[in-house]
């Protein structure tokens, strides 16, 4: 067997919040009195932490207050849409079965913070296929991607070395933080922009959907 684990990304790998979390941060925006869209921003924030997002938008957009507290109100927003609209990503569905008939060890490792996942857990009950291994950077000191923390750690309560890992990824902050585990990293694109895909070079393979992935060849 070549690898025995696979450790996923929760948000625009397992659950579409992608969709949900643009409504949310442009209207957070709007409040401010912009209006711009953020698809050519989001990548300089994917996978950091809340206090580090905020920090960011702060910066790119010149607007004030304290991160947790503009933090929380993005939040809020975020979890009205949840009701609604969270779903599965496509394809998620039947590829964690077959990896759950292979018998390979899997794990859910998160930028999110807790919170927002017991919601996701409440709409979709993500425990069922994953049980207790549900990681997120709280487990590491709220340590973002790129930094490695938060795969290494996974792995370990896995019982797996980073060799037998595979993680799969949709940001290039996440894919980064797989090769500096030295995991091997699966990009998962789908649909987006050409100046997405390039951000994702450095993963081993890059996919569209779920269906792309032929399980048997790596394992």
């Amino acid at each position: 067997m070549k690898f025995s684990t696979i450790i996923f990304d929760m948000d625009g790998v397992v659950v579409d919040t992608e969709p949900i979390w643009k409504k949310a941060t442009m209207k957070f925006l709007q409040r401010r009195g912009i209006t711009q869209d953020i698809d050519k921003d989001k990548h300089k924030w994917i996978s950091k932490s809340p206090v580090e997002i905020m920090e960011i938008m702060k910066d790119l957009y010149e607007f004030e207050g304290d991160p947790m507290e503009l933090h929380d109100e993005r939040n809020a927003i975020v979890d009205e849409i949840y009701q609604d609209e969270l779903q599965y990503i496509k394809g998620f569905e039947p590829f964690i079965k077959k990896v759950k008939d292979s018998n390979l060890k899997t794990c859910i490792a998160t930028s999110s913070f807790k919170k927002h996942i017991d919601l996701i857990d409440e709409k979709l009950n993500i425990t069922a296929k994953f049980g207790q291994h549900i990681y997120s950077i709280a487990d590491v000191g709220n340590i973002g991607k790129p930094n490695p923390d938060l795969f290494l750690f996974a792995a370990e309560k896995l019982n797996s070395s980073p060799s037998d890992c595979i993680v799969i990824e949709d940001s290039p902050n996440g894919v980064q933080a797989a090769k500096n585990a030295e995991m091997f990293c699966i990009a998962l694109s789908q649909q987006d922009t050409e100046e997405h895909k390039r951000r994702l070079l450095n993963a081993d393979i890059i996919v569209e959907s779920f269906e792309d992935i032929d399980l048997k060849e790596l394992i």
